[in-house]
C-alpha cells in the first residue's frame, strides 16, 4: 500500500473528467439555448463558406450579397460561439442539480433502511396528541420523515438545555405533521439549525440607528415562546413545545406557528403565502385569504370576539401562522365557522 502522490497522471480520471464533459456537450442538445446556438453557428459558417465560394467563382456581383456573407454572417456564427459556452454553463449546472439530488436521495435510502427506535415510538405515543389521530399509513410516513429531520437538522440546546430524545422527536414530529401530505415534499430545505430554550426567550431590544425617527423613545424588550427565520435557525422554547403537544385544545401551538413560517417563506417572502401548484389555487387562495384576514381584522379592531386569535390580525404572514395552529389542533370548530 502507498500513501504518497504519484505524478503519473490516471488514465481511467482523464477518460471520467472527458466524459462528464462530453455528456454535457451531447447534453447540450437536450436544451433549447444549446440547439439553437449549434444551429446558428453551424448554419452561419455553412452558409458563409458557400457565400465566399461562390463570390469567388464569379456568381454574386451585388453588393448586398458581399454584406450578408462578410458581415451579417460572421456576427451570427461569433453569437452561437458565444452561446454555446453559457449553454453548457447551464447544462453543468443543471447536471449538478441532478447529481445533488441523486446523492441527497441515496442518502435519504440509506437512513430509511434504519428501523425506527422503539422509544421513539413510545415518546410519540406519550408525547404527541395528534400522532394518535393518524391511520397507519400516516404514521409510516411521518415516521420516516422524522428520520430524514433528525438527520439532516441539528437541535442545539440553549441556557444549559440538554437536548434529549424527546425533544428531537416531538419537534420533528410536529414540523413534519405540517408537510405530512405534501408528496413528494424536501423537508425544510432552509433549515440547518433549530435553538432550543428551557423556558420563554427575551429578545434584546434592537439598535437605534443615528438617523432613526424619535431616537429618544425606549424600545422594550420582548418575550417570545418561538421565532423563525427566512435563512437562519428556528428558535423555540421547550416547555411551550411540550404544552402544545399536549393540549392541542388550546389552540395554540409554536412548532407548528414557527414552521408554518418557514413553509410561507418558501415563496419568497412571508407574506401568507406558501407555494401553490397553480394559478387556479393562487387566486383562490388570494380571495379566502384576503376575506377571512381582512375580517379578523375588523373585528379585532372592534374588539369583538373572534374564533382565530387576534395575534394573526397583525399582518398576512401571522395570520397564516395563527391559522395553522387552529388547522391542526381545533379542525372542527375551524371548519363550522
Amino acid at each position: 500500500m502507498t500513501t504518497g502522490n504519484s505524478n503519473r497522471a490516471n488514465p481511467r480520471d482523464s477518460r471520467e473528467g472527458g466524459s462528464a464533459w462530453a455528456h454535457i456537450m451531447r447534453g447540450l442538445w437536450r436544451t433549447p439555448l444549446g440547439v439553437f446556438a449549434i444551429v446558428m453557428t453551424t448554419a452561419s459558417i455553412t452558409l458563409m463558406l458557400i457565400g465566399m465560394g461562390a463570390e469567388l467563382l464569379g456568381f454574386f456581383e451585388n453588393p448586398y450579397v458581399g454584406i450578408f456573407i462578410y458581415m451579417i454572417l460572421p456576427g451570427g456564427m461569433l453569437l452561437g460561439l458565444l452561446l454555446i459556452p453559457v449553454a453548457a454553463y447551464l447544462r453543468r449546472r443543471q447536471w449538478r442539480n441532478i447529481m445533488f439530488h441523486w446523492l441527497r436521495d441515496h442518502r435519504r435510502k440509506k437512513i430509511l433502511q434504519e428501523p425506527f427506535a422503539v422509544q421513539w415510538q413510545k415518546i410519540l405515543e406519550e408525547k404527541v396528541r395528534h400522532y394518535s389521530f393518524l391511520n397507519a399509513e400516516e404514521k409510516d410516513r411521518l415516521q420516516q420523515l422524522i428520520q430524514i429531520f433528525l438527520v439532516e437538522k441539528r437541535f442545539e440546546g440553549c441556557n444549559d438545555l440538554e437536548i434529549t430524545d424527546e425533544i428531537r422527536i416531538v419537534i420533528a414530529a410536529e414540523a413534519c405533521m405540517l408537510v405530512l401530505g405534501f408528496l413528494p415534499y424536501d423537508v425544510y430545505p432552509g433549515l440547518i439549525t433549530l435553538l432550543v430554550y428551557p423556558s420563554t426567550v427575551v429578545v434584546p431590544p434592537s439598535t437605534m440607528g443615528v438617523f432613526t425617527q424619535n431616537p429618544f423613545v425606549e424600545r422594550s424588550k420582548t418575550a417570545i415562546y418561538g421565532q423563525a427565520f427566512q435563512r437562519g435557525p428556528v428558535i423555540l422554547v421547550w416547555d411551550e413545545v411540550k404544552r402544545g403537544a399536549r393540549h392541542p385544545e388550546s389552540g395554540h401551538n409554536v412548532v407548528y406557528h414557527e414552521f408554518a413560517h418557514l413553509l410561507d417563506m418558501e415563496s419568497g417572502s412571508a407574506n401568507g403565502t406558501p407555494r401553490l401548484h397553480s394559478r387556479d389555487q393562487y387566486r383562490t387562495w388570494a380571495k379566502v385569504f384576503t376575506e377571512e384576514f381582512l375580517l379578523l381584522r375588523r373585528k379585532s379592531d372592534k374588539g369583538e370576539k373572534t374564533f382565530l386569535d387576534s395575534y394573526g390580525a397583525l399582518n398576512e404572514a401571522e395570520f397564516f401562522a395563527v391559522a395553522t395552529e387552529y388547522f391542526f389542533d381545533r379542525p372542527v370548530q375551524m371548519e363550522k365557522k
